[in-house]
């Protein structure tokens, strides 16, 4: 309870105060109603090109799409080593949950990692997209878009069934010199 002082200090500050006689209760929207829902895509294409406007719809891939990319000079044996998980991964990184841009942030991590350590063939687990809106695989587009704009990048593959599938991908990279 209140003492008499604290009463008057309180009348003090608050000063001249009137009771709003009313017999209406108003109510504030629950959260729910208060949050909006992401329009429904009605189509797959125009998921894809919500999650991936830089990238042309034709040539966006779906979660179980296989993704492979070799340079010039890179050899078919040497691809279906790296296709079969013959080819040892010296460094392995999970993107799930990652942003595009983190995603890419983190490659670039890799590859200064790579330069550093003489790292040449790189696990990186995009998944397949499940979780994403409309069921898009977005790090899974932007990898296959960026990677071979990378220098560095020798060849990509999906990984073999046993370390990913087509939720992974294996890049070999070159032989950085000192």
């Amino acid at each position: 309870m209140c003492s008499e002082e604290d009463r008057r200090l309180f009348r003090r500050y608050v000063g001249d105060v009137r009771r709003i006689e009313h017999d209406r209760v108003s109510r504030s929207p629950s959260p729910k109603a208060r949050m909006k829902r992401a329009p429904k895509v009605t189509s797959q294409q125009t998921s894809w090109n919500e999650a991936n406007p830089w990238i042309p719809p034709e040539k966006q891939v779906t979660g179980d799409s296989g993704l492979q990319f070799m340079r010039n000079g890179f050899s078919m044996r040497q691809m279906r080593r790296l296709k079969q998980g013959g080819i040892p991964v010296d460094y392995r990184i999970d993107l799930h949950g990652c942003t595009v841009g983190q995603a890419l942030g983190k490659m670039d991590e890799v590859f200064k990692l790579a330069r550093e350590r003489q790292l040449r063939c790189v696990e990186v687990i995009h998944g397949k997209g499940y979780s994403s809106r409309g069921g898009v695989p977005v790090i899974k587009n932007a990898l296959n878009h960026w990677l071979p704009q990378q220098a560095e990048v020798l060849a990509y593959c999906s990984a073999p069934l046993r370390q990913g599938g087509t939720g992974a991908l294996l890049v070999f990279l070159k032989r950085f010199s000192d």
